[in-house]
């Protein structure tokens, strides 16, 4: 880790890993505070950051997303994997479900999908796509009355302030012997490396940083145990976030500022075409962009 060679500052108060509870040193990249555990290789923020998700909760960040053919084929190709499992269909639930596409690809494939988000613009809009009694905001009662035999949480992760917490929180949630599948940001990708300081998941919600090594310490520390842990690549993640942050930009300041605006988007459309053979590469490698684990709950 290239970025890790520099700033460690040994003087430092270490702070110890929330995943594995081991010391940790400091480090920055760019004027971002980090710390990283020299056992299990995780990355986090120091202790009582919280991460303000307002964006992600935001009627413009739904109206975005919402009813996009790219969303419902992008969750489409993410249950797809479930599919090279073959797990039995039972009752699942998507935490920070959004707009409920993933929810509707597993419909479609004979679960009995239920969602939950903290977005109430999120939810609403789900629902016109899902119908009322699929989604819902928190662990409705109806919802939180089951336990499911699949839990999904795509993204999450690296939100949560006590990781610890959420763990149990997912064991109350499943039966015995039943299946969790998460999906975070890569930090071993090449496409952090490459990146360095103005990687787009270095943003300030992120508070966790996952490798290979700290996933799979995490899922055994609640006790699950791996079935697969990959990565994807394809650049969707690193180049999506690059293009939102620059159009969030695209209506306000001059003339030219808007054009260099426009000229950024293209050439950004032009990396992602031209990339891909980069992109499936860095997948086979295990370096793509995001890190994904399927793991099954340990039976007691």
């Amino acid at each position: 880790m290239c970025v890790m060679s520099s700033g460690v500052e040994p003087s430092d108060p270490p702070s110890l890993c929330p995943v594995c509870s081991a010391k940790s040193a400091r480090f920055e990249v760019g004027q971002t505070e980090l710390f990283v555990c020299g056992a299990c290789t995780h990355v986090f923020r120091g202790p009582g950051t919280q991460g303000d998700n307002k964006l992600f909760e935001s009627e413009e960040y739904v109206a975005w997303r919402a009813g996009s053919i790219e969303q419902t084929r992008i969750a489409d190709r993410r249950i797809s994997l479930l599919d090279e499992f073959d797990l039995p269909r039972g009752r699942s639930l998507e935490i920070g479900c959004a707009t409920g596409e993933a929810v509707g690809a597993l419909l479609s494939r004979g679960w009995d999908a239920y969602g939950i988000d903290v977005s109430e613009y999120a939810v609403r809009a789900g629902k016109r796509l899902i119908g009322e009694d699929r989604l819902a905001v928190g662990l409705s009662p109806g919802i939180a009355d089951h336990k499911f035999d699949l839990l999904l949480a795509f993204h999450v992760l690296e939100h949560v302030p006590d990781i610890r917490d959420f763990g149990g929180m997912l064991r109350r949630r499943s039966l015995p012997n039943s299946y969790l599948y998460v999906r975070v940001p890569n930090w071993n990708s090449w496409s952090r490396k490459v990146s360095g300081r103005y990687w787009p998941s270095l943003m300030p919600e992120h508070l966790h940083h996952f490798t290979e090594v700290s996933i799979w310490t995490w899922l055994h520390s609640i006790g699950y145990t791996p079935v697969w842990v990959g990565t994807e690549g394809r650049g969707r993640e690193w180049l999506g976030a690059l293009r939102r942050c620059i159009a969030r930009d695209k209506s306000v300041g001059s003339t030219s500022e808007i054009a260099a605006t426009t000229r950024r988007l293209e050439v950004i459309d032009k990396v992602e075409r031209w990339g891909r053979p980069w992109f499936h590469l860095e997948e086979r490698v295990n370096r793509g962009s995001e890190l994904v684990a399927i793991a099954q709950r340990d039976p007691h």
